[in-house]
C-alpha cells in the first residue's frame, strides 16, 4: 500500500513530535521524489523553531528518522523518506530570495 503525501505528513508529524524536544516541531512537510538511482521517494521536510538547534541532539535526530522510516513501513508504505531540516526563519530566507526569480 502506497501512502498518499497528506498521510505522510501525518506521520511524519506525529513521529517528529514524539521523538523531537517539545516546541522544536513547527511543521513536516513531504513530497514525492526520485532518489538517486530513480526510486520512488518521500522527501521529508521538518521545519523547526528558531531556538531547536539548541536543543535537537544527533541522538534526537537519528532517533526521529528511524521510527519515521519504521511506521511509514508498518503502514505499509516501502517508499525511503529523505528527511530534510530547516527553521522557519530559513524557509523566509529562501523564499525571500526567489522573490524576483522568474
Amino acid at each position: 500500500m502506497m501512502l498518499d503525501v497528506a498521510q505522510v505528513n501525518e506521520v511524519g508529524a506525529q513521529v517528529a513530535r514524539q521523538y523531537l524536544p517539545p516546541g522544536s516541531v513547527l511543521d513536516v512537510e513531504s513530497r514525492e521524489g526520485e532518489g538517486p538511482d530513480g526510486e520512488d521517494i518521500f522527501k521529508v521536510l521538518v521545519v523547526l523553531s528558531a531556538d531547536a538547534a539548541n536543543r535537537v541532539t544527533g541522538d534526537h535526530v537519528v532517533a526521529m528518522v528511524y521510527q519515521l522510516q519504521r511506521h511509514l513501513e508498518d503502514q505499509g508504505e516501502s517508499r525511503f523518506a529523505v528527511v530534510q531540516w530547516a527553521t522557519d526563519a530559513e524557509l523566509a530566507e529562501e523564499l525571500a530570495g526567489h522573490d524576483g526569480d522568474s
